[in-house]
């Protein structure tokens, strides 16, 4: 089942040669694929399109540098150079804001960490230019919500409402996190209460999370965040609640499994299975695997294996990621969130956010239906 799936990638050299690169350390042996694969005539505009999408530009960059210069159009090579240093000076104004935000809410007494981003591009890459960061992730106690976004008020930041704040105002109840902005408009900040929203719940437990803290050492600071084991998972719910449309998402993982080998799968399959959440791991270990050649135990690739609805979901991961036009409707995306859950009662969970896309799409042909009518008066 998995060289299934293997072989849906492995078409285009373009393809190969991004995920070749897709890695902070490329051993002699991947080394010489990236050097076969430049002798190609390669698309190079598609390979830039790929890397931009799946925000893998810096690792393309870093490694072809490295590697053979000289085989890449110096064109081309400049422009990704310049798009590097670029996210390099991105990356060292989220960091610092970080740190300053961290220690504002310190200061107040609020109990903060930081996952994502800048935090865990220092835990796992070591680099933070290697990992394209869009914006900050803070999570506070929900007793401290409120005093934390008086003082981001404070600090210039005003709240965002991307869908309207008629549906922020509905969806409350589902929420995880708010949506601020700086007086820029450029850098974003989102302020989590809980890791995820409740109708795609990983069922962790976000106050148990304070008890399982990890320090994490980023520009001479060390800030906490959360522990090896709990962003395993949480990765893993992060990438399926986004139906893996983004190969830097399981770059994250394969990284986070090469920074710490000894992470006990013992204990993780059984986290996993307690949060009833067994398939988004074993999916995620799944593409890891294939995509960027992540070793898994045989007790790990034995449960792939038995499980047909990985091999269906990994299969359409891998079909989509490499799509010049890779958008699902809601509806696709919903069928995903229900196969990924292997319990009834977290499908039945999903049910009030199903309901609401259906009766969105009943609204738009009923909408469609009556301009024609219009039309033909």
């Amino acid at each position: 089942m998995i060289a299934q799936v293997a072989a849906l990638v492995q078409a285009k050299a373009e393809v190969r040669l991004l995920l070749g690169c897709a890695r902070t350390h490329v051993d002699s042996a991947i080394a010489e694929q990236i050097k076969s694969l430049l002798q190609h005539e390669l698309d190079w505009p598609y390979v830039m399109r790929l890397a931009l999408r799946h925000k893998l530009g810096a690792l393309l960059y870093w490694n072809l540098n490295a590697i053979c210069p000289n085989a890449v159009p110096a064109d081309v090579l400049s422009q990704m150079r310049r798009q590097f240093y670029a996210n390099f000076k991105h990356s060292q104004r989220l960091t610092d804001e970080l740190l300053g935000l961290l220690d504002l809410f310190h200061a107040h007494g609020i109990e903060a960490l930081a996952w994502k981003g800048p935090a865990l591009a220092a835990a796992i890459y070591h680099n933070p230019a290697l990992r394209l960061s869009s914006d900050l992730d803070i999570l506070v106690h929900k007793r401290e919500l409120l005093q934390a976004i008086v003082l981001l008020r404070s600090r210039g930041y005003r709240q965002t409402f991307k869908l309207g704040h008629a549906w922020e105002a509905i969806s409350l109840p589902f929420r995880h996190a708010y949506g601020f902005v700086d007086v820029t408009g450029t850098l974003n900040v989102d302020l989590h209460w809980r890791i995820s929203q409740s109708y795609f719940a990983c069922r962790l437990d976000t106050e148990q999370l304070w008890t399982q803290l990890a320090p994490v050492s980023i520009n001479g600071a060390v800030i906490p965040s959360l522990a090896p084991e709990q962003l395993l998972m949480i990765l893993c719910m992060h990438g399926a609640r986004h139906t893996w449309m983004r190969l830097a998402w399981i770059c994250d993982l394969a990284e986070l499994l090469l920074a710490y080998p000894q992470l006990s799968w013992q204990r993780i399959v059984r986290q996993a299975h307690d949060l009833r959440s067994s398939r988004m791991l074993l999916l995620a270990l799944c593409l890891a695997h294939v995509l960027l050649g992540v070793g898994l135990p045989e007790a790990i690739t034995a449960q792939i294996e038995a499980d047909p609805a990985v091999h269906t979901l990994a299969e359409q991961v891998a079909h989509r990621l490499f799509e010049e036009h890779q958008n699902w409707t809601e509806i696709q995306q919903a069928l995903f969130y229900l196969h990924v859950r292997e319990d009834w009662r977290d499908r039945l969970q999903y049910g009030p956010e199903l309901l609401r896309i259906i009766l969105s799409l009943s609204a738009a042909r009923i909408r469609m239906a009556c301009t024609l009518s219009m039309c033909l008066i």
